[in-house]
């Protein structure tokens, strides 16, 4: 499931980076790793039908669930 949104996020004009990152000693640790070009990139990201998809099948399956956002220094 996070593959195929990755995949699909990857083709979005704003989305410049999408990695699915997993936790070599704890496989069901998993971190999306994403950068768009800016908020409103992410904003659009928010309303494919990829992503809709992946919040209704994937976000249930979660232990918990936490979005982290950072800026560029400099």
């Amino acid at each position: 499931m996070a593959l195929d949104n990755a995949r699909e996020a990857r083709k979005e004009p704003g989305c410049r980076q999408f990695d699915v990152l997993v936790d070599p000693k704890d496989k069901t640790k998993v971190m999306l790793y994403e950068i768009y070009n800016d908020e409103k990139a992410f904003e659009a990201h928010q309303q494919t039908p990829h992503f809709k998809k992946y919040l209704a099948e994937a976000v249930p399956l979660l232990a918990s669930r936490e979005r982290q956002v950072f800026t560029r220094a400099g």
